[in-house]
Formats: structure tokens, sequence, C-alpha cells
């Protein structure tokens, strides 16, 4: 018996790592098929020699120091496609970006006026590599949790591709974000909802509960943003955004990335309540509406103290970066939590446990009724 569950855990693990290999090769390809950039090649690095600058030669005035290197590429995309020849390259010396045999790279090119040309990797190729991480996992979430795992892989699928075809595509022309993100939660908390919960009678508990959950973390996302007095460019690429778009309402931007970063564990918490009430409503159909309601708290508190952590950390994770860069040059507490960036991830984690701490009495209220009142048809206790 020992020996047949090792085989198929072995045949299992084959299969997944095939799956991500073919997964790669399929996504490298078309990457390669779509490419049509007039300065940028994917290329193969086929070998590499460090060029040696004469010691007189210092850094600029600007104190960056670069590094000249030979490569020998092979041409993925564009015209140059299969051929070879050596390139030179210039990137700074402290960008951390490795040159490996036999590894695919973004090369790029800058022309200047006067005719010349600056040579440059941009990065390397790893959209293949992350295809094939993402596609593996989803395949062993499907596999270890069946239908269930598959539901909500579906459930996240359908939630991306709304909110990148649809949401994004409607606050780039201009329409209000505000409006877009509570539309956009409310389809992502039906489709989940549908997907996770098999009985449809217990459908309409868990999509209230998690809409009043983000509707409370809209609410305290909107009182943050105002009485802290962000403008929404504080964020990663915001004053870019800004600069490219300037009609494009930032402070908008800012609440809707709230709402959407909140929906994912409201949904989880209400959920968690609705299966719970529903397992013992099915388990005793007399159980009374009061017990059901003290059901639903208690399990909602004990959920709440991880959820929390999850997503406090998850946004301060997210920001940790700039919090090393502020805490080295103005090493004070206050000014951490006073710096734009960092207070906009506190908005989203404070709202999003605005969020979470309604959604359990809200969804456990709503539970007690709908199955007292609605499913048991009015019936007394």
């Amino acid at each position: 018996m020992k020996t047949n569950r090792k085989s198929r855990a072995l045949i299992l693990l084959f299969l997944l790592l095939s799956a991500g290999f073919i997964s790669a090769k399929l996504a490298e390809k078309w990457v390669i098929s779509t490419w049509d950039y007039e300065d940028s090649w994917l290329v193969t690095l086929q070998g590499y020699e460090k060029i040696e600058k004469p010691a007189e030669e210092e850094p600029d005035e600007l104190g960056w120091e670069t590094v000249q290197y030979k490569l020998v590429v092979s041409f993925l995309t564009g015209e140059k496609k299969g051929e070879t020849f050596p390139v030179t390259v210039e990137h700074l010396a402290n960008s951390q970006l490795k040159f490996v045999k036999g590894g695919k790279y973004i090369l790029a090119v800058d022309h200047f006026d006067d005719g010349s040309s600056f040579f440059s990797v941009s990065d390397r190729f790893r959209f293949p590599l992350v295809c094939a991480f993402i596609i593996t996992l989803a395949l062993a979430i499907c596999t270890l949790s069946g239908v269930d795992g598959t539901r909500a892989i579906l459930g996240l699928v359908l939630s991306l591709v709304l909110l990148v075809k649809w949401a994004i595509p409607m606050m780039l022309g201009g329409y209000s974000p505000l409006v877009i993100s509570i539309c956009s939660v409310s389809v992502i908390s039906a489709l989940t909802v549908a997907l996770v919960l098999k009985k449809r009678q217990y459908w309409p508990i868990a999509f209230l509960g998690a809409v009043g959950g983000a509707a409370a973390a809209s609410l305290l996302g909107w009182m943050s943003i105002y009485l802290w007095q962000l403008t929404g460019i504080e964020v990663e690429g915001g004053t870019l955004l800004a600069s490219i778009l300037p009609d494009l309402s930032m402070k908008g931007i800012l609440l809707a990335s709230v709402i959407i970063g909140a929906i994912g564990a409201v949904l989880d918490v209400s959920i968690s309540i609705t299966s719970t009430m529903a397992e013992m409503y099915d388990y005793d159909p007399e159980i009374s509406a009061l017990r059901l309601l003290q059901a639903g708290l208690s399990v909602g508190q004990d959920i709440l103290g991880s959820m929390i952590n999850t997503l406090i950390l998850a946004y301060f994770g997210s920001s940790l970066v700039i919090s090393l860069l502020i805490s080295y040059h103005v090493p004070i507490v206050w000014s951490v939590l006073n710096d734009p960036l960092i207070s906009a991830e506190l908005v989203r984690g404070l709202a999003g446990t605005a969020g979470l701490l309604l959604t359990v009495p809200l969804t456990a209220l709503i539970g007690a009724w709908w199955i007292g009142r609605i499913l048991k048809g009015g019936q007394p206790e």
C-alpha cells in the first residue's frame, strides 16, 4: 500500500513538473511569435566577458559607476532572429543583474541624435518560468483539492480577467474608479460565492456579508484618505501615472485599490461563517436563529485574529523596502508612519481590517435571519 502511494505521488509530481515545463515552452513561443518591438529583442546569452576600464576613468559626476560587457548573443526575435554576434553593453555596477550563459535576456537599444547607439540588458526574460510556476501550482491545487480547488482557481481566474479586461480599461477611460471598483468587487463576490459555496440557498448570506464588509472598508478608506490628506500619487508608480494621465483621479485610484485589496479577506471570512452556519442548520434543521447567530459570531471571532494578521503583514511586507530606506535615513518611528507611501499602505491595511470587523457580525446576522425566516418559511422556532 505504501509503495503504491509513493508511486502515485511520484507520478503526480512528474506530471506536474511536465505540465510546468510544457507551459514554459508554450509561453516562450507565444511571446517570441508576438514580439513586435523595434528597440528591444529577446536574446540567448552564448558568452560574455567584462571590459576593464582604464585606471584613470572615474565614476560620472553623479557618482554612478558603470560596467561594460562584451556579450555574444543569439537573437530570438526581430530582423536579426537566428543570428549570433557580439554586442557591447553597459549598465550600473550595482544593478544586481547577473549574466548566466544560456540564459535569456531582454536586449534594448537607445538611439541618439548624433547617430550613436547605446545597448543595454534591461532584464532577464523570466515570463516563461513565471507561467510555469503559476500553472504548476494551480494544477497542484486542483489535483489535491479536487472539485473545490478547481472552483477556487476558476473563481480567481475569472476575477483577474474582470479586473484586467474590464476594470482597468474603464478606469483608464476616465470612468469613476470608485464606481468601477464597487461594481468589480460585487461581481467578484458573486462569482466567488457561486463557485465556492455548493448550496445555492446560502449564496445571499455570504454575498451580502462580503459586500457589506467591502462597503465598510471603502468608508474607512475614504475617511483616511481625506483626513490624512493623501493625494494618491504616493503609491508606487503614482507620480508617473499622474504625469502620463493628468485627468485621472489619483485619489479615486487609491480608494479603488483599498476596496479591491480588501475583498479577498472579506470574502474568506463571509464564506467561512456562512459554511459553518449552513452545516449547523443542515445537521439540525430545528436549530434556533439565536444559536446560529452565536455560532456565526464565535467562528468569526476565531477567524478574525488570524485574518487581520494576514492582512496587515501582507501590506507591511509590500512596503518593507521603503520602510528600510526611511528607517535608515531617519531612524524615528513617527517618521516611518508619517511617510506618504507607508500611510497609503496603512490605509489599505486599516480599511481591510474595518471590513473584516463588520463582515463578521453582518454575515452572522444575515445568516441567522435568512435561515430562520426564509429557509424555514417563517415557521416558529
